[in-house]
Order: C-alpha cells, then sequence, then structure tokens
C-alpha cells in the first residue's frame, strides 16, 4: 500500500478518533488534522496526504480527483425511536419511514 512509503502521512479527517486508532493498530504514525467538511478538499490544498471520509457512491472522491485505498469501517444509518414517541406520533414516525424509503428507492438523499 502507498502507506508504506509515507513515514508520517498527514491524514485530514471529520473522525480523529477512528482514524488515529486505525493507523496506529497499524503502525503508523500518522499526523491527524480535524476538519469538519469538505474533507475531500484536503490533499488538493496541499493540507493533507491522505483522508479518511464517509463515502457513499464516490462521486465526490471522483469529482476531487481521489480513489478509494481502502474501507476502514462498514456503517449504517438508523431510526430509533422512543417508546412514548412511538405511540403517540405513529402516524408521524410512518410518514417518516414512508419518505426515506421512497429516497431510498430513487437513490435521492432525503
Amino acid at each position: 500500500t502507498p502507506l508504506r512509503y509515507l513515514s508520517q502521512p498527514r491524514i485530514a479527517t471529520s473522525f480523529p478518533r477512528l482514524t488515529q486508532e486505525f493507523f496506529a493498530r497499524r503502525g503508523v504514525n500518522a499526523e491527524i488534522i480535524t476538519l469538519s467538511g469538505s474533507v475531500e478538499l484536503a490533499p488538493l490544498l496541499g493540507i493533507a496526504d491522505l483522508i479518511v471520509d464517509l463515502v457513499e457512491t464516490g462521486s465526490t472522491l471522483q469529482a476531487n480527483g481521489l480513489v478509494e485505498l481502502r474501507t476502514i469501517l462498514e456503517s449504517q444509518a438508523v431510526l430509533i425511536v422512543n417508546r412514548a414517541s412511538h405511540q403517540l406520533k405513529a402516524d408521524l414516525i410512518q410518514d417518516v419511514i414512508q419518505r426515506l424509503r421512497a429516497a431510498i428507492e430513487e437513490g435521492v438523499a432525503p
């Protein structure tokens, strides 16, 4: 991997703890640069050598001339509701669920 060639890579991310742990477990002494948003611009601006970011389709990476090297964590979005709201606002919650399902089927972010 390209990490072998970087003695101390500068890595931009919105997930500094996860990123630090990932690279530390692999013996990489990385400099973590915490950003909140537009992380994909960090290499273009010379702020970082690599990024760790949340990727859904990869189109933003591609638009910025970046390629995914490795998946470090699989995740999923989960809708959570407390019991009282589930009972008192059942219709509203079902509406939200239907809208989310429709957006997913259309491939559009809600």
